[in-house]
């Protein structure tokens, strides 16, 4: 994605939140539709919780604060585990 992209999503959000909430809804869908059949599931569940958290937040820095809390979760919990697995395999 492209800075240009970035800009366009910034101007239609702050121009029409209704129609960015519904770009981003067929974008993820596009995304996890071209994952790999065995991460579908988990990127949907992960797009319900995050959906769960940050669309009941209603000022913007309280949802940069939850997106922050939300994405060090992830690495805590998935993505740093993740890496130390695979790097034992690789000191084997």
């Amino acid at each position: 994605m492209t800075t240009e992209f970035h800009k366009e999503m910034s101007k239609l959000y702050k121009e029409d939140p209704k129609a960015f909430k519904k770009e981003q809804i067929r974008l993820t869908e596009e995304l996890i539709q071209n994952a790999p059949d065995h991460l579908q599931l988990k990127l949907r569940l992960s797009q319900v919780k995050w959906d769960k958290h940050i669309d009941k937040i209603g000022s913007q820095e309280n949802r940069l604060s939850m997106a922050r809390a939300l994405l060090m979760t992830q690495f805590i919990e998935i993505f740093n585990p993740t890496m130390q697995e695979l790097a034992k395999g690789f000191k084997k």
